[in-house]
């Protein structure tokens, strides 16, 4: 658009100052009417462009039945988390599990399925459909996040976030920091995954790390 603009304001420059009226005129009235065909477009463009669908979240059946066919492909379980861009500790979960040596191992076993849930007004759209009734069947009601759950390959749940027996009030450990909260997340992993012992101590050892920078603010 540019260009055919300067191509236009170049020939009205390049016209002898000798030409009639009549030629200038013509020239004008050719400027004149390109300017108000690309007004016309550029509108139309930009209309175009605001309507354009954006890909939208899938629903908690779409993500689990992918997660469940890449688990049978690969000999995984799953590993099912909450989160949301507001929350902290779901952000410090997600730093640790792909970011850190010791995290990535222990990413590595699992299918990670992550879903959206209690979001802002602004976010409500990224929330996956959903996903809070799932949450309440695997045990997360009113839990906070991240609340997490490791499933089979078939999608049954073997274990998740509340540290609690069954008779007791529920909790969240979250993301681990205190001894209790990694003492848990510990048995969710041992119990679920293929690491060995020294993996499992690694893992462990990186959590509680990670807990003294937090408690010492070294972390965001």
């Amino acid at each position: 658009m540019e260009s055919t603009k300067l191509i236009l304001v170049g020939e009205i420059n390049e016209l002898d100052q000798s030409q009639s009226a009549e030629r200038y005129n013509k020239h004008m009235k050719r400027a004149l009417t390109l300017v108000a065909l690309l007004a016309l477009a550029i509108p139309g463009f930009a209309q175009n462009t605001a309507t354009t669908p954006t890909a939208r979240p899938a629903t908690v059946e779409e993500a689990l039945n992918a997660a469940k066919k890449q688990a049978a492909e690969q000999n995984k379980n799953i590993l099912v988390k909450f989160s949301a861009s507001w929350c902290t500790w779901c952000h410090r979960m997600s730093d640790w599990l792909k970011d850190t040596e010791a995290g990535k191992m222990v990413a590595n076993q699992y299918v990670i399925v992550t879903l959206i849930v209690d979001e802002s007004e602004e976010h409500k759209a990224e929330e996956n459909p959903g996903a809070d009734d799932f949450r309440k069947t695997i045990g997360g009601d009113q839990l906070g996040i991240p609340f997490f759950a490791i499933l089979n390959k078939e999608g049954k749940m073997l274990i998740n976030s509340n540290p609690k027996p069954k008779e007791e009030k529920p909790s969240n450990i979250g993301f681990p920091v205190e001894d209790f909260e990694i003492a848990h997340f510990m048995k969710m992993i041992k119990s679920t995954s293929k690491l060995t012992i020294p993996e499992l101590a690694k893992a462990e050892v990186s959590l509680k790390e990670n807990a003294k920078k937090i408690k010492g603010g070294g972390l965001n």
